[in-house]
Formats: structure tokens, sequence, C-alpha cells
């Protein structure tokens, strides 16, 4: 999408991917491999320096595996014999020095052979890596591209927050899934904290990972780690297919792109197929905007996109294969409406386009649904909620983003699901008086929605993180990182439960764009139109037969394995560990007025996780957050509190409930249960369809050293259902004793009809794993870089939740990092003799003794 926009004649600047040059140490040979320096993480990862720096556990009892040679050890990569798939300048010169698998982009026509370092003059300009000769056995960084999680089926939650949540109405996210489209390496994981980590995927029917850029890619798989985190949680996430001639696409870059067979169809198509079906993603999101400002045809005539399209679609349709046939495409065009002026399409490409991807379709800033309203009567076989209009959250006016800390979370957009009418509730007839009320916020709005929600530059809050950080003007910390998540978690969820991070039915937003419209009592959201999505649900043959969550937003400051050894001053980044997250951001609310509390903030809490990175929270305030550190301050108790946590579609009462929580007070006391006595009351909260709170009492209360508290009860013993359903579990919060004091209270764990040592008839052995390998190692400096691959035996593989990768040095286990994958890069290792890789599988179910198999390294 353009980067400048007019809105009603205010300059704005949209906030995307840009396009950044590389320059290239080259000569006529093209690059030299063995010349180029040492590559420097320290961007990308400010304050990890070596494995060493980090806790470490003790050494533990091994299963002895073989040896780990390293056959491919060299100080680059030799791209002519070891292929990694189309890359530019940017990207090589990261991965030959570092060996890292880097996440997917293409360019259509490819690679010349000098862009690898081919030194003889009569190979220099030989073709490789075109878009249509892409293939996963050739192309080693493929299969750390493919994602582990098939995407969840999801249902409508059983009841209603606010009165104007409606379950047709979707939302899609066109968010950064990663900060630049080449020479990112979010596969495999980082020791960065922060990140484009996303959390609230309960609202989304989909997400676009938004890049491309003609000198990086412009055909973008969403990243592995992301499609893990989308689809954990139920949600679509597309490819881009970012054809934009507004930033130095030129015609000669669509060659391959545009090559047909002998029956005139597009050699492509197959491409994007295949390349869904392969890596684990649900379809494309369709950037059409080839010529820019220029006159169609310029550089690609919008028919040629229509019948890509298309192709796709029908080919789709005609699959025989269950996973093609689920694969989507949704469109766009630049200035694009399904607008008609008197009875002709304003847009014929733009309608073009929503026909062949089966109405869905975005319609570009600042085209409302008054805009579409006949083409959708005109194509019922459409469904017109897939019709979607775009909220532009990263627009800049005045020299800021608009939608800043001051202003997010405010914005009515009802204007985009709903005809707008003037005050008195008519259409508009004049253009100016209608600018002029939308200045004013004086738009009032026909009560019935007709279309669906697109938010563009969907990682703003991210962005507004990021500046805070840069703001401080010093070395960032892993404590800075800390907050800085914080506070992008918070800006967030105001994207979809306003500025109050709670949802009521008096909830109002402005449609206004004047930075100077007062927004102070305003809170408005995502979650005001749009009914969540829930993974919960049963009576249906896609219904999940046990659930655990820990919350896992797939990073932290420290980890907590399965079996509670806790790894502190480790940065992690791994969106593939990410978990089904919680329903409600924030339905916290007195027991008896039903209201927010406003003594009490929700939160992701880095410093006590219960498993992996993270657990959630109810603490003070936002402002009484500690900047320096990120540490969650307690909050007050006045009256019982309902937490809801999650959102249900339950008609049945069989089900085993268990949540982990721990409670500390004012001075950072984590109370037992002996304390809790006397000051706290805590139950199971279930609302039902019609809005009854019902508290259930535990069946079992466990206590470990940690401080966490298993809750569980049978709900089939302590809850009767007269054809209500179960629409929200959570917690009642009674403080009996200590009313008006503080306190924090953590949730870890949330499960449903879950054993973690439930009999799963393996028979265990201690060799889960078989055939370590490192397909290619790089050192330099004496610090090796390592490219790993193993399998497993396949008959343990669903039982296996994720691995954890060790250094074993001295009796020292030095955790390297974790993955779902089979596939995975350790970087800067200084081996010596008797230096092992430790693998230990993580089960998801606790039986038997934790496996630590190692491998001897043979340098």
């Amino acid at each position: 999408m353009k980067k400048l926009l007019y809105v009603l004649g205010t300059l704005t600047l949209i906030n995307g991917t840009t396009l950044s040059l590389i320059a290239c140490q080259t000569n006529f040979l093209g690059i030299n491999l063995a010349t180029l320096p040492d590559y420097n993480w320290q961007e990308e990862e400010p304050y990890f320096k070596q494995y060493n720096e980090v806790n470490y556990l003790s050494a533990q009892q091994e299963t002895p595996s073989g040896d780990l040679s390293l056959p491919q050890l060299s100080r680059y990569i030799d791209y002519l014999k070891f292929n990694t798939g189309f890359k530019n300048q940017k990207a090589i010169k990261k991965q030959a020095v570092t060996g890292v698998p880097l996440n997917s982009a293409y360019l259509p026509n490819g690679n010349f052979r000098r862009d690898f370092g081919e030194r003889d003059k009569y190979y220099l300009y030989e073709k490789i890596n075109s878009i249509l000769d892409w293939n996963e056995s050739t192309d080693y960084d493929l299969k750390y591209n493919q994602a582990d999680v098939p995407l969840l089926k999801t249902k409508k939650v059983a009841s209603k927050w606010t009165k104007t949540q409606d379950s047709r109405v979707k939302a899609l996210n066109l968010g950064l899934a990663v900060q630049s489209t080449s020479g990112t390496n979010s596969i495999v994981g980082s020791k960065r904290m922060f990140g484009n980590n996303f959390n609230n995927w309960q609202y989304l029917d989909g997400f676009t990972a938004w890049a491309g850029a003609a000198d990086e890619g412009i055909i973008v798989p969403p990243a592995a780690d992301a499609i893990n985190a989308a689809h954990i949680n139920g949600t679509k996430i597309y490819g881009s297919i970012y054809l934009d001639g507004y930033h130095g696409l030129v015609k000669n870059m669509l060659q391959d792109y545009l090559v047909r067979d002998n029956e005139g169809n597009y050699k492509i198509v197959d491409v994007l197929i295949k390349m869904a079906k392969y890596l684990g993603f649900d379809g494309w999101f369709y950037n059409n905007e080839p010529n820019g400002g220029a006159p169609n045809g310029t550089i690609m005539d919008n028919k040629v996109s229509i019948a890509i399209v298309q192709q796709f679609m029908d080919k789709v349709k005609a699959s025989d294969n269950e996973e093609i046939k689920k694969l989507e495409m949704v469109t766009y065009k630049n200035q694009g409406t399904l607008a008609f002026d008197k009875d002709k399409l304003r847009d014929e490409d733009a309608a073009g386009l929503a026909a062949a991807s089966n109405g869905k379709y975005v319609q570009d800033f600042y085209v409302w649904p008054n805009d579409s309203e006949t083409w959708n009567q005109r194509h019922p076989e459409y469904n017109s909620f897939e019709t979607y209009n775009m909220y532009n959250l990263g627009g800049w006016i005045g020299g800021k983003i608009f939608y800043n800390e001051d202003r997010i979370g405010t914005r009515n957009i009802t204007e985009l699901t709903q005809n707008h009418l003037d005050p008195n509730g008519n259409p508009y007839t004049d253009w100016n008086k209608e600018k002029n009320d939308l200045f004013a916020n004086k738009w009032t709005f026909s009560g019935q929605n007709r279309n669906s929600i697109t938010t563009f530059a969907a990682s703003t809050a991210r962005d507004l993180a990021n500046i805070y950080l840069e703001n401080l003007k010093r070395p960032l910390t892993l404590s800075d990182d800390t907050y800085g998540t914080i506070y992008q978690n918070y800006y967030d969820d105001m994207v979809f439960t306003g500025r109050n991070r709670f949802l009521s039915d008096i909830d109002q937003g402005s449609v206004s764009w004047d930075p100077n419209y007062p927004v102070d009592n305003y809170s408005f959201g995502i979650g005001n139109l749009v009914l969540e999505n829930t993974v919960l649900f049963d009576n249906d043959p896609d219904a999940l037969s046990e659930f655990k969550t820990n919350f896992s937003t797939g990073q932290g400051r420290k980890f907590v394995t399965a079996d509670q050894q806790v790894i502190d001053n480790y940065p992690w980044n791994n969106r593939r560990l990410a978990d089904t997250q919680l329903t409600y951001k924030w339905d916290i609310h007195d027991s008896v007025t039903k209201r927010q509390v406003p003594t009490l903030t929700g939160y992701y809490d880095y410093y006590e996780p219960y498993q992996k990175g993270n657990s959630i929270a109810i603490g003070g305030s936002f402002n009484k957050v500690d900047e320096r550190t990120g540490v969650i301050p307690p909050g007050v108790f006045n009256n019982k509190v309902i937490w809801n946590i999650m959102g249900t579609n339950y008609s049945q009462t069989d089900k085993v409930i268990g949540i982990r929580y721990k409670v500390s007070d004012a001075k950072n006391k984590v109370l037992t249960l002996s304390d809790l006595q006397t000051k706290f009351d805590i139950k199971l909260v279930v609302t039902l369809d019609n809005g009854d709170e019902k508290e259930v009492a535990p069946d079992q209360l466990e206590e470990d050293n940690n401080g966490w508290i298993t809750f569980k009860t049978n709900l089939n013993q302590r809850l009767t259902l007269n054809n209500e359903k179960i629409a929200k579990i959570g917690l009642s919060l009674n403080p009996t004793g200590g009313k008006g004091e503080a306190f924090k209270v953590n949730v870890g764990e949330f499960s449903v009809n879950y054993n973690e040592k439930k009999n799963t008839n393996i028979n265990l052995t201690p060799d889960y794993i078989t055939n370590l390998q490192s397909e290619y190692a790089i050192k330099r400096d004496n610090l090796s870089s390592l490219r790993l691959n193993w399998t497993v035996n396949e008959v343990y593989r669903d039982e296996i939740a994720y691995y954890e990768v060790y250094l074993a040095n001295n009796n020292k286990y030095y955790r390297l990092g974790e993955t779902m994958n089979n596939n995975y890069y350790v970087k800067n290792l200084r081996l010596s003799s008797g230096t092992k890789i430790i693998l230990r599988p993580i089960l998801k179910h606790q039986t038997g003794v934790p496996t630590y198999q190692s491998w001897n390294i043979i340098t």
C-alpha cells in the first residue's frame, strides 16, 4: 500500500515496510565470500554475549547417543554446493559467515550465480533460484521454515461481553510478524526478549504477515514461528504477495512471475499453492498495486492479477487434497473500492479481484460500508462480512503517530462496519458537511453491521514501545526489554478492548482525525464489535479432548522447564513455543456492580512464569510498573473480584478444570495455603450464557515448593446445567481478611481434562531422538555455529511438546535454545575436548524420567 496518503486534506504518513537499498561490496566478479567480515549480532541481541553468561543447570543423568561430527566445517557457506534458496545481498552477508537459517522471502527472478561468490566469468550471470524452481528438496533453509502446529478450530464464545458484539463481524490484521523482510532468523529464535510477539488472537479471523520490498522479496511466506502462534490460537495466517509500484517494483522484476504454460495458465499459481501447503500456512494476501501511481499496465495490467487469483482459487477448489482445499486468497487494490457511481462500478478491477477471491476483499483507506452497499446487495453469493474496510492504526499526523499512547484505543470503528449517517440519522448529501462532521465526531450510524474490519499497521503498539526504548538513548538491558514488552502488550490490548482494557455497554469512541479533538473520556476497541473466538467447545468432532496452556507469549527473561528448573537471566524469543492466550483482556470486575475495578490491572508477568517464560497476573496500575525492571506491582483488593480468563462454548459439564495460581502480598511474600485461609477465598467461577456467575469449590488443592497452588475441580459433580452453556471460566477472588490490602495474583496454567501423568501407552525408552547431524558448521575465531538436524522415533512424535537444547561442558548444562522443529541452529560456541550437545524432549504428559540425550562433538 502506498505510504503517503492524503486523509481528507490532511497529509498522513503510513508506517509500513520501507525500501532500504543495500550497498554491496562487490565488483564485476561478484561478492567475495572469503573476505566478508564477521557478523555482528549486537544490534539484534544487544545484551546477550555468550551462553556461559546465563545461568546453567547442573549436569543431569544422560543417555549417551553417539558422536556429532562436523563434516562441512568452514569459514563461510559455499553456496554453489549448499543452496539455501533466494537471498539478497543483505541476507547473504549475514548467512554466509554465520550459517544461520533465514526466514523465506523471494524475488521471482531469483539470483545470478555471482551473487553467491561465483568467480568464473562464464557463469557469473547464470540464473539460479527462480521462484518457478521452488523445491523443498533443493533448498536447505526450507525445513527450518516449516510450521509445527496445525490450525485449531474455533467457535464463538457462548455469550457476549457487550451488547454491541456481533458474531458475524470479522477482523483481519495486516501486521509485521518480523521487523525486516530479508535477513531475519525468527524461525530459529533470538536471544533478545523484545520482538514482534502478538497476543490478541482471540479477536482475529485472519492475520496477514505484512512484508515485502522490491530489493528484499515480494513473495513472502509468514515466518514458521508466527504460524505456530497463530494456529495454536485458532487464527488463520496469510503470506504476502507484495506488488508495490510506489517503491521500486519495475517490469523486468516480474519476468518469472508472469510465465505461462502452453495452456495459458500462470505457473506461479502452482508454486503459491505448493509453498503454502509445505510450509503450513493458510493462503495469501494479494497486495495489488504494481503500477503505483502510474497508469494501469505501466508495469503490469491489473487483469493479470485477477487471472492469477482466479486460477489459484479454481485450483484450490478442484484439488483432492483437503489441506489445499482450505487455502484462501484475500485481495486488495490500491485506491480500490467496490462503490458504484449511479449504476456503474467506480473500479472494475477492484470488483474483479473481489469476485476472483470469492468476495474476500479489502477496500482502501477512507472507503466505508456506504460505498460497498450496492455491490454487496448485488452479490449475495459472497459474504458481505468478508468485505473489509481499513482501520489505519499507524497513520502519522503532525509529526507523530496519531494513535499514540494518548489516543490509541479510542477510535469508533463502527464507521467500518455500519453505514454512517448525519447527526439526525439521515444519509449525507453534502460532502463538505460529511467531512466536517467526521472531524467534529458527529457521525451517527445505521445500527446494522454489514462489513468487517482490517487493521493496517497493526503492529503500532510494538512501534510505540520501540520508540520508548530508542528514546532511552543508552545501551539496552534485559530489564529495559522486559518493561518494553509490557509496554507493547499494554497498548496493543487497547486496540482490542479500548483504553480501559475492559469492554462495557457504555463505551464510546471518536471518528475524528483532528489531533486537537479531546478523547480523554473515550474507550473503544475492536472487541466492542467482534465477538471473541475460542478453541474451547464441545459436541463437535473437532473439539479438543484435553487442553492446557501456560499463556506463553513465546519470549521471556528466564525459562522455567517442565520440571520446574529455573534458568535465570536467559533472554529468549521463539514464538514456536507460544501458547493459546487468555480470551479476556482484561475482564476483572466487581462481583456486585459488574464494573471494572480501577485499582487492579491485568498483565503478562515475565518474572513469575510457572512454565516457559511468563504467567498472567492481576496487579496495580500501569503507571506503577517499575520502568527500570518491568516488575508488576501489587494492586488493592477492596471487594470480591471476578477475573474471567478463558471464554468457552461448552454445553456439557464433563470437564475437570485445573488452574495453577500464586498470590503474593505488598511485601512480595508468597502466601501459602495456610496464609490464604485467613486472607483470601479463591474459587473457580463459571459464567453461564444467561449471565449467571457460579462459584465452584475445589476438589483438590496442592501447593508446590515454589508457591504455586494447583486448584482442580470436576464440574460434573459441582455444576448442573439446565440448557444453559458455559461461556466463561475464571477465578473469584475474595479478600476475606485483607480488604484494602495490596496483592498480586498470578495464574501460570489453565487446563481442561488434562492429566499430566496420563498413561500414553508408549513404551518409553531413553532414545527418543536418533541420527543427530550437523548439515553445515561455520568456524570463525575459534567460535563454531552449527545447523543441527535430527529425527525422532515416530511412535513418540505426537507426545513431544518441544525440545530443549544444551551445551554440556565441565559438568554444566548451558541452555542454547528451544524449538518444536527437528531442525535448529546454535551459534558462537566455544568447543573443546569433551564438549557435548544435549537434546531433551519435553513431553506433553510427564510420564517417566526426563531424558537428556548427549552427543560428543568431534571437532
